[in-house]
C-alpha cells in the first residue's frame, strides 16, 4: 500500500513538473510574440504599389472559357485565393507547433552539438555547410546560360530605358559569401554563386553595360575576403558596406562625374558600437546553437554632423534627426533573440518595399535610386551620407515585394543615377 501512494506521489509530481515546464514556455513563447509583435506591428501597411507606379500597357486578365463558365471565373479566383490562404495557415501553424514544443530549441542544439562533434560539416535540409575555415555558407545552384542571358536582356532593357531618360545606370555585383579566389568549400558541397555572377558578367560585358564587380575589387585591394562576413550570415558586414560605397562612389564619379561626397565613405570618420555575442545569423539559425556559436554585431556611427529624413511607406515611418536616431529600428537592435530576430535586420527597419532617404545637409546632391535586396540595408545608409536624396526599392518577391513598376518611379523621382546591385534573377523584369 506504501509503495502504491509513493508511485502514486512520484507520478503526480512528474505531471506537476511536466504542466509547470510547459507552462513556462508557454509564458515565453506569449512573450516573445508579444515583443515581435510590437517589432513587427509598424510594418502592417498594405500599398498598392502597382496603383501608385502603374505599369504602361498591362494585359488585363479575362476569363478562360474552356476553364471556366462565363460570369463565374471570379468565383473561381476567390475559392482559389481561399484554398491557398487556409494551406499558407495550415503550413504556419505546423511550423509554430513544432518549434514551440518544449525544449524545442534546446534539444536542436543538443542534435547540432552530437552531429558537429561526428563531424558533420554538410546540413543538406537546411541548405547550409561549414566552409574549410570555420564560416557558414549556403548551398546555391548553377544558373542555366538560357536564365543568364535573359537576366542579362533584363538588365540591358533597364539600362536602355535609363539612357534615354539621360539617368546614369551602373550594374554593381556584390561579393558572394564564398570566396571566387579561395572557395574553402568542403567535399561534397555545392556553391556555383562566383560562376554565376561571372557568366552574368561576361554577358554584361557583351552588351557594353557598365558593371563594377567589388569581387575583383577586393582580390586588387589584397583584402581578406572572409572577415568582410559574418561569421555565421551570409550579408556582409556594416564596415564592408561601408568600404563598397566608397568604391561605388568613386566609381561613380570616375564614369559619371556624380559629384558625389567621397569622403563620408571614411572609416575613420566613425565610431564603432559594438554588441557583443549580439547576432546569430541566417545559417547559424538554420543549425541552431549547437553547431554555431553567436557573433559580435557591430555599426558604425558618424562623427560628423547629420541630418537625415528617412520615409518607409509601407511601415508608415517618417523621421527626421541624426544617424544614429533615424537609421535603425532600435526595438530590434536592442533585443537579443537569437532565433526569432535579426540584429542585421534593424538597418533601415528590415526588408521593406521602398525606402526614401533625404539628406538634409546635402540637399542639391545628386539623386540616387538603389534597386537592391537585403545587401543594400547595410550599404544604404551610408551611401545616403555621400548624396542628396538616396532611395532603395526592394523588388523581390516574399521578401521587400515591391510590384509596382520601376520604370515609372524612375518617371517620377528622376534620379541621377540608378544603381542594380541585388541577387540575380530571370524571374524579374525590372520593367
Amino acid at each position: 500500500m506504501l509503495k502504491n501512494s509513493l508511485g502514486k506521489r512520484i507520478i503526480s509530481a512528474f505531471v506537476l513538473l511536466l504542466l509547470t515546464l510547459n507552462f513556462i514556455n508557454i509564458a515565453a513563447w506569449m512573450r516573445t510574440n508579444f515583443l515581435n509583435s510590437k517589432v513587427q506591428s509598424s510594418y502592417s501597411s498594405a500599398i498598392d504599389w502597382k496603383k501608385l507606379y502603374p505599369f504602361r500597357n498591362e494585359p488585363q486578365p479575362s476569363a478562360d472559357p474552356a476553364s471556366a463558365p462565363a460570369g463565374q471565373t471570379g468565383s473561381l479566383t476567390k475559392w482559389r485565393a481561399k484554398a491557398s490562404e487556409i494551406s499558407g495557415r495550415e503550413d504556419n501553424l505546423e511550423k509554430n507547433c513544432t518549434s514551440q514544443v518544449f525544449a524545442f530549441h534546446p534539444l536542436v542544439e543538443l542534435n547540432g552539438f552530437v552531429t558537429m562533434k561526428f563531424g558533420k560539416v554538410i546540413f543538406p535540409n537546411e541548405d547550409v555547410f561549414l566552409l574549410k575555415n570555420g564560416y557558414w555558407a549556403f548551398t546555391k545552384d548553377k544558373t542555366s546560360s538560357e536564365e543568364t542571358k535573359q537576366t542579362a536582356d533584363h538588365i540591358a532593357g533597364l539600362s536602355q530605358y535609363c539612357s534615354e531618360a539621360g539617368i546614369r545606370f551602373l550594374y554593381v555585383q556584390p561579393p558572394a559569401k564564398v570566396s571566387k579566389y579561395d572557395p574553402e568549400i568542403p567535399d561534397g558541397a555545392e556553391n556555383y554563386e562566383n560562376q554565376n555572377y561571372d557568366a552574368l558578367l561576361g554577358e554584361l560585358q557583351k552588351l557594353g553595360i557598365p558593371a563594377l564587380d567589388l569581387r575583383a575589387q577586393i582580390d586588387a585591394e589584397n583584402l581578406d575576403h572572409y572577415s568582410l562576413f559574418y561569421r555565421t550570415d551570409h550579408h556582409w558586414k556594416v564596415e564592408s558596406a561601408l568600404w563598397a560605397c566608397g568604391e561605388i562612389a568613386e566609381r561613380l564619379n570616375t564614369i559619371y562625374s556624380c559629384g558625389l561626397d567621397v569622403t563620408k565613405t571614411d572609416k575613420n570618420l566613425y565610431r564603432t558600437k559594438i554588441y557583443r555575442d549580439w547576432f546569430l545569423g541566417s545559417a547559424g539559425r538554420r543549425v541552431s546553437l549547437g553547431c554555431a556559436k553567436p557573433e559580435d554585431f557591430s555599426i558604425l556611427l558618424p562623427n560628423f554632423k547629420t541630418a537625415l529624413n528617412i520615409r518607409v511607406p509601407n511601415a508608415e515611418i517618417n523621421k527626421t534627426g541624426k544617424f544614429e536616431d533615424v537609421i535603425y529600428n532600435k526595438q530590434v537592435l536592442e533585443t537579443k533573440d537569437y532565433y526569432n530576430l535579426s540584429c542585421y535586420e534593424s538597418q533601415l527597419y528590415g526588408n521593406q518595399p521602398l525606402t526614401q532617404i533625404k539628406n538634409e545637409e546635402n540637399p542639391g546632391g545628386p539623386k540616387i535610386l538603389v534597386l537592391g535586396d537585403s545587401f543594400s540595408l547595410a550599404m544604404v545608409p551610408y551611401l545616403s551620407l555621400t548624396a542628396g536624396e538616396t532611395d532603395l526599392i526592394d523588388f523581390r518577391q516574399d521578401q521587400g515585394n515591391f510590384s509596382g513598376s520601376i520604370q515609372t518611379y524612375i518617371d517620377q523621382m528622376k534620379p541621377d543615377v540608378v544603381l542594380l546591385a541585388y541577387e540575380p534573377g530571370a524571374s524579374y523584369s525590372l520593367k
